[in-house]
């Protein structure tokens, strides 16, 4: 029998909801591996996102149905006819008829035309359509006595266009799951002997009659009658029922009591004797470790799926005849304790208040409605806490900027506990008490043409967040200081072309509070200077954070594309003021086949200032805030109808956050990561204004150099040997280094890539001068001559020799911002 993939009904219901895959851990869920047992009552949160469909929406997926049904039942929903009839065709019983006789399959096909929906509260959708019903050659073999009995080989086929049919598709809950099930009733579907006709020669003909056909009419309409639910009811309980082996426990733990059915291999209410539904959605255990790629293994367990913890009457799925339809989720996560985080309460798991989208909307057309909850997504962050997956390990070699050499610019003596050496370092995060979210408006105000963050959609809390700082000191790393903060990250959502909400950050600076420093007595400095760059560091891990949070798809709900028209905080908390309870949207739906892919901007950038702030304002000194450095772009956008909409752009540093957009032809790049020396990668992109679906694909990338600090070298004379000797090193250009020399007041000889220079007979001083690629420049002077015992003395700066910074004349001597690559792409 062939099996019946999915029914129209059933997408429906599929399409309203973020989880189009079954009672599983598939369907977009590779990563995840199945849960160990069904989350109990205190993991849950009902209503953690919510559903609504509106009566335009129903409309639109009217009007598209018959599409819908090409690209999801992929054609015809088709069965077998079974052999059916009775009495025999023998000599002896020379009477009755029998349909599809032998081995043969006798396949039925059935699509769905046209439909029509209405809605009838609390848990039922009403449909009426239009069905094609189509066979091959089906045997049917009947007799009857004339002079001999006559039974001919006959077939007759199917051929219906625009048959009326019409079903309910009723909503109820699981008594044990809380899970959404549904289920076809009423059923209406009858054919006519006039929709087919008996073919096979003339006896055939001449059997053409009316009650032969009225008796293949009865007999099939029995069967789609009968077969249609029936399948539809296998497909649903393939998709929905619990497997035995789905959970660790089996199918004890379900709420209830409930036995394995061996035969279909589903869990068996023992009370009802149906199968044991689970909440159809995205279910299983993800190692939230794996999402950053820089912590340790952290298994969570997730669910989202189909559920209410109320039954229709009580809590109707449609309020009125006539209404949306209303679809809610079960939410749950939960995690063990990792021994790298000490334990906390829970956030509370009570049903939030449920968003009024038409209120919401206030005026404004839309067919679906979605709202996620705050207590949601605190549950989500308490548990990947729990987890152990926030607990991060960045090291130099993931994070380039983690080095001795860039902190050294902070913490000078950082270069004795290193010997100048640029050496290898970690950044161990450990965050000491449970994130939590709070759900702002989501709106923006303009700073001459810069759209600012002026209450955050999200803003992430991580409270008494530990940095522990380690350096490779003798072989193994020393733990240097320890930096504890509070640390709130404002977080805006914007849309990209493919329905991805795209996570942009605000500014981070005045959201850093309660700074301490401890664990520094290696250091001569008191790290608290360093609280500053704080935000910077932030920076650095804004790669890893945005992993975790990287770009949310918008699920293409079977099919449908959303047309996001509001995006925002609905429903005011009343325990909280200034935030509120759900992220929500307001979209219109659109078919995904037949929407045309919108026209992409392209983006030009180039160089148009730098801004350099005076060295003494780049070193952090308590009471005074740290200057930061910028760069400046001019930014331009076309698309390919050479039409200028009004554009605006982002940009985002080193991979992290992109920057909230702006209107102004000149960018300018404020990142706090531009304070860490090193190469910074710059991305910018434009769109139209206001058109999520026209942002470039492909933004333009530009290298920023930041390099204010010049080569910490050494001047090494061997007066036997006749040889002077540079040993330098550079935090950002160890391989670029150029040299010049100077015996004895003389000219400086031509700047070259060679370390060592040959002396003249008869030298008393040797002036080095060292250049990194930005053009800060050391100078090293060496009085002599000095050679004791045949050993070569090394000069410094404070022994024997002298160090200054660069010379007059030389490039910029504290910051150079190099800017590679401007191009425009082709």
């Amino acid at each position: 029998m062939h099996r019946v993939r999915r029914h129209p009904a059933v997408l429906l219901l599929l399409a309203a909801t973020a989880a189009g895959c079954g009672n599983s851990s598939g369907c977009g869920c590779a990563a995840l591996e199945p849960l160990p047992e069904m989350p109990p009552e205190d993991q849950r949160v009902y209503d953690g996102i919510v559903t609504e469909i509106t009566p335009s929406g129903l409309a639109f997926i009217e009007q598209n149905f018959a599409g819908i049904a090409a690209q999801f039942l992929g054609g015809a929903l088709t069965f077998d006819l079974p052999p059916g009839g009775s009495g025999s065709c023998k000599d002896s019983g020379c009477s009755g008829q029998v349909l599809c006789k032998g081995t043969t399959p006798c396949p039925i096909a059935a699509n769905i035309d046209s439909v029509g929906f209405s809605t009838v509260a609390p848990n039922r959708l009403h449909m009426n359509a239009q069905l094609d019903v189509s066979s091959g050659d089906i045997p049917v073999e009947f007799c009857q006595r004339v002079l001999l009995c006559l039974h001919p080989d006959c077939t007759f086929q199917i051929q219906v266009q625009d048959k009326p049919i019409s079903l309910d598709v009723v909503l109820d809950v699981d008594p044990m799951t809380r899970a959404v099930t549904f289920r076809v009733e009423n059923l209406q579907v009858e054919l006519t002997g006039n929709d087919f006709r008996i073919n096979g020669g003339l006896v055939c003909d001449i059997a053409d009659w009316g009650f032969v056909r009225d008796f293949i009419a009865g007999f099939v309409n029995n069967e789609l009658n009968s077969r249609i639910p029936q399948e539809v009811k296998k497909a649903i309980d393939d998709m929905s029922c619990i497997k035995c082996d789905q959970f660790a426990s089996g199918c004890s733990g379900l709420g209830g009591p409930a036995t394995c059915d061996t035969g279909t291999n589903y869990c068996m209410n023992d009370a009802t004797g149906e199968c044991v539904y689970g909440p159809m959605g995205m279910s299983g255990r993800m190692d939230v470790g794996a999402v950053t790629g820089m912590g340790p293994e952290a298994p969570m367990d997730l669910l989202i799926g189909l559920g209410q913890r109320e039954g229709p009457a009580a809590d109707p799925f449609i309020a009125t005849d006539g209404g949306s339809l209303f679809l809610r989720m079960i939410t749950a996560t939960d995690a063990e304790l990792s021994p790298c985080v000490p334990d906390a309460p829970p956030p509370p798991n009570t049903p939030p208040p449920r968003p009024d989208f038409s209120t919401e909307a206030a005026g404004t057309p839309y067919m679906v409605g979605i709202g996620a909850s705050d207590r949601f997504l605190d549950a989500a962050f308490y548990d990947a806490y729990r987890s152990g997956g926030l607990c991060l390990n960045l090291s130099s070699d993931a994070v380039g900027f983690i080095s001795s050499s860039v902190f050294s610019t902070f913490l000078s003596s950082l270069n004795s506990l290193t010997e100048g050496k640029n050496v290898p370092m970690i950044l161990a995060i450990r965050p000491k008490a449970s994130p939590y979210v709070d759900i702002g408006a989501g709106t923006y105000r303009d700073e001459n043409g810069k759209k600012v963050i002026e209450d955050p959609l999200l803003t992430i809390y991580l409270p008494d967040l530990h940095m522990d700082f380690y350096a490779l000191v003798d072989g193994r790393q020393v733990r240097l200081f320890t930096l504890k903060s509070d640390i709130a990250l404002p977080l805006g959502l914007e849309l990209s072309p493919n329905n991805e909400l795209v996570p942009i950050v605000g500014e981070l600076g005045s959201l850093v509070t309660n700074i301490e420093a401890s664990n520094a007595e290696i250091v001569a400095e008191d790290p608290q200077v360093l609280a500053d760059i704080i935000p910077a560091i932030i920076g650095l891990i804004e790669p890893v954070i945005g992993s975790a949070l990287a770009p949310i798809a918008l699920p293409d709900l079977q099919g449908f594309s959303l047309d996001v028209k509001k995006l925002g905080g609905m429903v005011p908390s009343a325990s909280k003021p200034g935030t509120y309870e759900h992220i929500g949207l307001l979209a219109d739906l659109s078919f995904t086949p037949s929407t045309p892919a919108p026209i992409r901007v392209d983006t030009e950038a180039s160089l148009l200032e730098l801004k350099l702030p005076p060295p003494e304002a780049l070193h952090p000194t308590p009471g005074r805030p740290l200057a930061r450095p910028s760069v400046v772009l001019n930014v331009t956008a076309y698309d390919a109808r050479l039409h200028d909409a009004g554009w605006e752009w982002q940009y985002r540093v080193d991979g992290g956050f992109w920057s909230p957009f702006q209107t102004s032809p000149t960018l300018e790049v404020t990142a706090p990561e531009l304070l860490l020396q090193g190469v910074h990668t710059v991305e910018v992109r434009a769109r139209a204004r206001d058109d999520y679906r026209t942002l470039d694909p492909t933004p333009e990338r530009l290298e920023v150099v930041v390099d204010w600090t010049p080569p910490h070298a050494r001047l090494e004379v061997d007066p036997a040997s006749g040889i002077a000797r540079v040993d330098a090193v550079d935090n950002v250009f160890d391989a670029d280094l150029e040299y010049s020399f100077q015996i004895d007041g003389g000219g400086f000889s031509a700047w070259s890539k060679d370390a060592a220079y040959a002396l003249p007979a008869g030298f008393t001083t040797v002036t080095a001068q060292v250049r990194d690629g930005a053009g800060n420049t050391t100078e090293l002077t060496w009085r002599g001559p000095q050679y004791i015992h045949g050993r070569t003395q090394r000069a410094q700066a404070g022994c024997n020799c002298s160090a200054t910074g660069a010379g007059a004349g030389v490039l910029p001597l504290l910051l150079a911002v190099a800017l590679v690559g401007v191009r425009r792409r082709r």
